[in-house]
């Protein structure tokens, strides 16, 4: 059965309607699915010069980055995760010598409700990552820059796609067993 609910509009004298039916509303009442960010946090943090002061009388300091991802999430109470992502990036010159290497690991507590579990491997394997990952992006490129390197910028990460990846791989490792 449909009806009509009642939707408050900018004015107190204009009212919109949602038309909406008895199931939908069924539905909505029995899951409601919610997200909570509980926590942000800088987990760790690592620097290292390989090379020493002499790294900065090379001339042109021109490194090449490799940047590294992972991910990793836990439950820590029910319905309560960690999602820990770690951002890695080697600077390397062009004889191959490592200029400079950064490791952080930017996480989170997430609480989340109501989620089916394929849609709560989503949330905590592509949508996390993806608020964690401008936290850590700015971390990393604080610490090059404070080590008295050139601005490192990091591109930014389709986590929808490495999920889906990791999602596909999984699926043809276990196919094979």
């Amino acid at each position: 059965m449909l009806g009509r609910a009642p939707c408050k509009g900018p004015a107190e004298n204009q009212k919109r309607y949602l038309i909406v039916s008895d199931e939908t509303e069924k539905q909505e009442q029995e899951i409601e699915r919610r997200l909570e960010i509980r926590l942000l946090y800088l987990q760790g943090a690592a620097f290292d010069v390989p090379l020493g002061a002499t790294a900065f009388f090379r001339e042109p300091l021109r490194p090449e980055a490799q940047v590294q991802l992972q991910n990793a999430t836990r439950e820590i109470a029910e319905g309560v995760y960690e999602v820990a992502l770690t951002l890695s990036v080697t600077a390397t010159l062009k004889e191959g010598q490592i200029l400079y290497s950064a490791q952080v690991q930017q996480a989170g507590i997430f609480g989340a409700t109501g989620f089916a579990r394929s849609d709560l491997g989503v949330l905590l394997g592509s949508y996390c990552p993806n608020l964690l990952f401008p936290f850590a992006r700015e971390a990393i490129t604080n610490l090059a820059a404070r080590g008295g390197f050139p601005t490192l910028i990091v591109q930014p990460v389709d986590f929808d796609a490495l999920y889906a990846q990791r999602v596909k791989e999984a699926a043809a490792s276990s196919a094979m067993h």
